[in-house]
């Protein structure tokens, strides 16, 4: 019974961070990356207007940290309080999700709920 509760809360887990903008944040995030780059390995830049391009790189990039870690955070409330409402009747999940074997299993399974959602279905997170 517990396996299958890790094993539908890691879906659940899954499902609520594909419907989140994580995605675009994360592409958002590359694309900054990418940018920064450019502009440090070039050499018609001046230092002066570098330290001016990066300070906008990095208050954009912090938006995009916060961003994602705000939808993490969805994800494991609500999973969190689903879990919680499990235990109040005498069900051990919490428990079972921090041993390491729980932990492996839901990593696991999450991993494989991903990538059968993203064929089915045609979209990733």
């Amino acid at each position: 019974m517990i396996w299958v509760l890790l094993l539908l809360f890691s879906c659940l887990f899954v499902e609520i961070l594909m419907r989140l903008p994580v995605q675009e944040t994360m592409s958002d995030v590359a694309m900054i990356g990418k940018k920064s780059s450019a502009v440090l390995a070039s050499k018609n830049i001046s230092d002066h207007w570098k330290e001016k391009v990066f300070a906008a790189y990095s208050a954009k990039l912090l938006k995009s940290t916060i961003l994602l870690t705000s939808y993490f955070l969805i994800a494991v409330v609500i999973v969190g309080a689903l879990i919680y409402l499990v235990e109040l009747f005498d069900i051990s999940i919490g428990i079972e999700l921090t041993t390491t074997t729980g932990i492996i299993y839901s990593g696991i399974s999450a991993t494989l709920y991903f990538f059968a959602r993203k064929s089915i279905a045609g979209r990733s997170i």
